[in-house]
């Protein structure tokens, strides 16, 4: 299993895509999940359609981290243990408390920190150097591509 946080526009799922193809994993983002099993739930009221809402998500980012936090209110980690079952590479967990709830569970757990990109993020709360087993500085698609050939993954 494998775990990738970063901020917003790092390339997560871009790579966690690459890594999925490269190695044959299912990879998933924990804001396409969570908008499938929780987001739209709760904001379905407020757009005409779930395309919509989807592309208002950087507006929306503050708004989806506390429905989040709702849904894992009794257990940090419960969203990503449900996609555990599911997929072998998830990424964007986003809150300190949630990752820690789950790391156990992962055999790598990658931070990814896109060069030049300093945009704010104000819902992302992970300490990537502490928190990952490797932080990738990245600046295109072929570092990303080079990362996922040299590492080894075993399940």
């Amino acid at each position: 299993m494998i775990a990738i946080i970063g901020k917003a526009g790092a390339g997560k799922t871009t790579l966690a895509d690459i890594i999925a193809y490269e190695h044959n994993l299912k990879a998933c983002s924990t804001s396409s999940y969570a908008f499938d099993h929780v987001i739209y739930k709760g904001m379905e009221y407020c757009y005409k359609s779930k395309l919509e809402c989807l592309n208002n998500k950087d507006n929306d980012r503050h708004l989806w981290s506390a429905l989040i936090s709702q849904y894992n209110h009794k257990d940090k980690g419960r969203l990503v243990k449900e996609m555990l079952d599911k997929y072998e590479i998830i990424e964007g967990i986003r809150k300190q408390e949630e990752l820690d709830a789950v790391k156990e569970h992962f055999s790598l757990i990658i931070g990814l920190v896109r060069v030049g990109n300093d945009k704010p993020d104000p819902t992302f709360e992970i300490d990537i150097v502490t928190s990952s087993d490797i932080v990738l500085f990245s600046n295109n698609i072929m570092d990303l591509r080079d990362f996922s050939r040299s590492i080894e993954v075993s399940y």
